[in-house]
């Protein structure tokens, strides 16, 4: 395939993938959703089974003995589907590559990324070198590293926690001078040690005796290197030179380091959305090195090349070889063909024997693909150390490869999943079959006699019909008889007066004060305008702040009307109420309304605009009076006869002008507060009006609208036993905890139908 319709294809690709996030993302959301909802499900049938009046014999049938399994199947699916939309997010084809140790890992890598031996070094004899998982990829742009350093916790717990939980240790150190003390015991001579326990404990001391040379960088975050030459340092084992020649600690700084990306413009960009992911080697000493190398197949590649080398003693498929492939094939996950996703490389280097090339060939061919070339994995042959052989027999195929098979990757990613989340979804659904027969079981198990339950209803509404009618006859007659409120002509005059003893005493300053005040700021200012106008505005907010304790009547005037509608809807209602009050009680009566079996949305709305009504002085009163406060307490005003802004007052800047000043002051604030007094006595009638228009819309909602019957009758059916005590027996018919399990199960059959988002009525 020309290298430029590869890279128009994973181009196609990587766009597509793109697109495919969203939908991906919503079924990650709904089945996160899915497991709280079920929680919500298990918690109500808990309620209802453990309710007195439950049947004995229904209890066993009030479960659902598949949660925990649910619960697990669910936790799987939504990591399945985290997996999909990294996978998807990714703008680069990643190509991870691996192997055991000294097979030419890390020359493939140079080779492939142009990097060198300060980057990702190499080395010989047996002791492993590159100690630091590296992310590379391609960039015309870029060169430079993103170093992402452990904390001081997450070094104890991703680091050091696992060597312990592998030599069996329960305690472990919690900060890093807890570390440099630790004692840790080398097996003597006389003990019989466990497997890796000697080279589990010999690495803990070497961390522990080389922690001055890393300790200050556990600071967590990431640390930019521009000069990739200075980052071996970071990546790479001490070698067998510095630990023999070593008098000391040996410097041992990857041990900071969490993981690394770089960027660098590879040698023979074929593709350029390319990353190479240097996966942890295999048969390293390392408790952890398995799981880390299993969560980077499933996080970050889209095919992974597992490298051999046709070495005396390696030049054939051995176990390491198999337990490695075993472990490629658990992140394949719903990949069906193992040939898409990992690739064999023999690396046959210029100076290995042509006959151990061709019995490792030969060997993989009858071990691994049942004695035919590329029938269960493709292999590929070429020298790790030639930029042009990994280029010419390695990638050029693999990517050609890659841009025909990762759409079917995808493809099978998501029907995988999928098919998983399906799955769940019948079992599930079978589930909340069982539940649903259990549930009308235990209805007609528990259904008393209601005869009479219609007249009754009847009776309830029309008593709250006479007893609403009286109480607005109340309201009117107040309003017809034209009669002053009392209490809030109290309540104006109580406001007034503050206000005046405020101005009388000189705006919490006194006389003298505030004429001081006064002259040194018209001196400074060489005008009086500033601090006039200063002044009016401070007036004009406290006036009618002061003026605002009216609100303490409207208070006391609103709580009154709640408790009249309390004990209006309480006489009637039974125990449904108990002993709530006022507001209270209609919070409660409302939230009654919508929780029971049945819910009543027409009277819940009633209610609900009730406890709705705002009465205070700013917003029902104020607003008809601030015209004429703002004029007589504004520093400028329009003169009638040139229509222009003139002051209303000019003084000089001097001590008999600060006098001037407050005595004109002093009686426009005096005007203001009468100006008010007068209009707001002129309106004591009003808050008596607004609250008979409330109390008759709240009758007519609750009685006379389209809905009210029907809402009654449901109302009585989801509290019969509470509204009408003793005159029913068993538990209520569709008793609210028994529509509280409803509702939460058809919320889990909508979640696993994807509607979880709709509205229910």
């Amino acid at each position: 395939m020309p290298l430029i319709d590869v890279q128009s294809r994973i181009d196609f690709l990587l766009r597509n993938r793109a697109a495919q996030v969203p939908s991906v993302r919503n079924e990650l959301n709904r089945w996160n959703r899915f497991q709280d909802e079920l929680d919500q499900l298990t918690r109500t049938l808990e309620e209802l089974r453990s309710h007195p009046k439950t049947p004995d014999e229904a209890r066993g049938l009030l479960i659902l003995p598949q949660a925990t399994e649910f619960r697990q199947k669910a936790a799987q699916l939504v990591e399945s589907y985290r997996l999909a939309e990294t996978r998807f997010l990714r703008p680069t084809i990643n190509i991870g590559v691996s192997g055991v140790a000294r097979v030419g890992k890390s020359t493939l890598l140079q080779s492939l990324t142009g990097l060198g031996e300060a980057q990702i070094p190499t080395g010989s004899g047996g002791i492993p070198v590159t100690a630091v998982r590296s992310r590379i990829f391609h960039s015309a742009a870029l060169r430079r590293a993103v170093i992402r350093l452990h904390t001081e916790q997450s070094f104890l717990d991703e680091v050091i926690g696992p060597f312990h939980a592998k030599l069996g240790l329960t305690a472990r150190p919690t900060s890093i001078e807890e570390f440099r003390h630790w004692r840790y015991a080398e097996p003597s001579q006389e003990d019989d040690p466990r497997p890796g326990e000697v080279e589990h404990t010999r690495r803990l001391i070497g961390m522990q005796r080389s922690l001055d040379s890393y300790a200050a960088d556990l600071v967590g975050g990431d640390l930019i290197v521009d000069n990739l030459d200075q980052l071996r340092g970071w990546v790479a084992y001490p070698t067998n030179a510095e630990l023999n020649a070593a008098t000391g600690p040996v410097a041992r700084r990857y041990l900071a380091v969490r993981d690394m990306r770089i960027d660098t413009r590879f040698p023979r960009s074929t593709v350029e959305q390319l990353g190479i992911i240097d996966l942890p080697g295999l048969g390293e000493i390392d408790p952890d090195a398995e799981q880390r190398h299993l969560a980077g197949l499933r996080n970050e590649v889209d095919v992974v090349l597992l490298v051999k080398r046709p070495k005396e003693g390696m030049a054939f498929w051995g176990d390491k070889d198999v337990q490695a492939l075993a472990l490629v094939d658990q992140a394949r996950g719903y990949i069906r063909d193992r040939r898409d996703f990992v690739a064999l490389v023999i690396n046959r280097g210029t100076d290995d024997k042509p006959n151990l090339i061709a019995d490792l060939t030969d060997d993989i061919r009858r071990q691994v693909n049942g004695g035919m070339d590329g029938k269960f994995l493709t292999v590929y042959t070429a020298d790790a150390a030639s930029a042009d052989s990994t280029h010419t027999d390695l990638l050029q195929p693999l990517l050609a490869s890659l841009a025909d098979r990762l759409p079917v990757m995808d493809r099978q990613v998501l029907e995988g999943v999928g098919e998983e989340a399906a799955a769940l979804a019948d079992l599930v659904r079978a589930a909340l079959a069982d539940l649903a027969r259990a549930i009308i079981q235990l209805k007609r198990s528990t259904a008393a006699p209601a005869e009479d339950l219609d007249d009754r209803v009847k009776k309830l509404r029309e008593d709250l019909a006479v007893d609403l009618a009286a109480y607005r006859e109340e309201l009117k007659e107040l309003v017809k008889g034209e009669q002053d409120d009392e209490d809030f002509v109290a309540a104006v005059e109580t406001g007034y007066r503050d206000i005046l003893t405020w101005v009388s005493g000189g705006f919490d300053e006194g006389k003298d004060a505030w004429c001081r005040s006064a002259e040194r700021s018209m001196i400074a200012e060489r005008n009086a305008a500033p601090f006039a106008v200063d002044q009016l505005n401070r007036i004009r907010v406290e006036v009618s702040r002061r003026f605002g304790t009216l609100d303490d009547f409207f208070t006391r005037r609103l709580d009154a009307v709640w408790r009249r509608l309390a004990e209006i809807l309480r006489k009637s209602t039974g125990q449904l109420l108990d002993d709530s009050d006022g507001e209270q009680a209609l919070v409660k009566f409302r939230a009654l309304l919508d929780e029971g079996s049945e819910p009543c949305p027409a009277l819940s709305r009633a209610v609900a605009d009730v406890l709705d009504i705002r009465l205070d002085y700013l917003t029902l009163l104020y607003p008809r009076i601030r015209g004429q406060v703002v004029d007589l307490l504004n520093f400028e005003v329009v003169n009638p006869v040139t229509d222009v802004r003139e002051p209303q007052i000019v003084v000089p800047t001097t001590e008999e002008g600060a006098q001037t000043l407050y005595t004109f002051i002093i009686g426009r604030a005096r005007q203001a507060a009468h100006v008010i007094r007068n209009e707001l006595l002129s309106e004591s009638v009003a808050p008596t009006l607004v609250v008979q228009a409330f109390v008759e819309q709240f009758d007519d909602a609750l009685i006379r609208s389209a809905e009210s019957k029907r809402d009654f009758k449901r109302l009585a059916r989801s509290f019969r036993d509470r509204i009408w005590p003793g005159l029913y027996e068993g538990i209520e018919l569709d008793d609210a905890r028994i529509a509280r399990v409803t509702r939460a199960a058809e919320a889990v059959a909508e979640r696993i139908d994807g509607s979880g988002s709709k509205e229910r009525p």
